[in-house]
């Protein structure tokens, strides 16, 4: 027997796997009995097969096709076998985050980290789209889910232009009684389309999570920043907990957040939360 795959698989989706029934010379058997039914393990990594055996009956021209859904983003290695003589052992499969996401992307970790936890999911292409920007709802719901926060029923939205039916509805409800958001003070809006900036991520991240910020700042914290700006505190924080996903001397404060960028942001806080730490490094754990 031989199991045939395409050696990639993306967490918690189903892929599709061929058995193969093979004579001693690797040649496709169009027909064959078997001592026993087929059935599967898996021999590394994790996941379940879509059945729990097969018959010679569900193979036609010396093929049967089943689903194998991966739960662990380690590699995995899958067997077939009938009684103790017939067996076969697939090729590595190996995890595939996103098809737009190389493992040596700055943000990989990250996202890795978050996909796992269910806080970031693709579209149905099987991309991430990390350079997207992100929406001033969008960082609402990602960090809200990254510190697994209680939320609040969204029926009581005050903002002219929300929907309180709508998905975002408990995350901006949450987010406004937190006093985490606010409308516009003229109009009252809240945009819950538009791009959220650097210097809103940075507030945002903070109210929720209850830093204590700073609010004297001695000196420019970036070439681009005054220390007289009102969101100079939160640059500081941003700057000093090392939660900024980029280097730069400059904060380009209007700058809108991408997918990848926001990932980053919420990994680092949960990297010093877990470790007790005052500011983020490569060298903290994870779990």
């Amino acid at each position: 027997m031989a199991i045939e795959t395409d050696g990639e698989f993306y967490l918690g989706e189903a892929e599709p796997i061929v058995i193969v029934a093979l004579n001693e010379d690797l040649e496709r058997l169009p027909s064959f009995e078997l001592p026993e039914p087929i059935q599967f393990e898996v021999l590394t990594g994790d996941g379940f097969f879509s059945r729990h055996a097969l018959t010679e009956n569900d193979f036609e021209d010396g093929m049967a096709t089943l689903e194998f859904t991966p739960l662990s983003d380690e590699s995995i290695t899958l067997r077939v076998y009938s009684g103790e003589e017939i067996a076969g052992v697939s090729t590595e499969l190996m995890p595939t985050l996103f098809v737009d996401l190389e493992a040596d992307d700055p943000y990989y970790s990250a996202i890795a980290y978050l996909k796992a936890l269910g806080v970031v999911q693709g579209y149905e292409d099987h991309t991430f789209r990390s350079d997207e920007a992100v929406s001033r709802v969008e960082i609402l719901k990602m960090m809200y889910e990254a510190f697994m926060k209680e939320l609040i029923a969204g029926s009581n939205l005050d903002f002219p232009d929300t929907d309180s039916t709508a998905w975002y509805a408990p995350y901006v409800a949450t987010a406004q009684q937190e006093g985490i958001v606010q409308g516009d003070g003229n109009t009252g809006m809240f945009r819950p389309g538009d791009s959220v900036n650097r210097v809103e991520a940075i507030k945002i991240l903070s109210l929720a999570l209850g830093v204590d910020v700073d609010p004297v700042v001695i000196g420019n914290p970036f070439e681009d920043v005054h220390y007289l700006d009102w969101y100079a505190p939160y640059a500081q924080f941003g700057q000093q907990a090392n939660i900024l996903p980029w280097d730069s001397d400059t904060l380009d404060v209007g700058e809108s957040m991408t997918r990848g960028e926001v990932a980053e942001m919420i990994y680092r806080v949960i990297a010093i939360q877990q470790n007790s730490a005052e500011n983020y490094s490569s060298e903290l754990v994870v779990n």
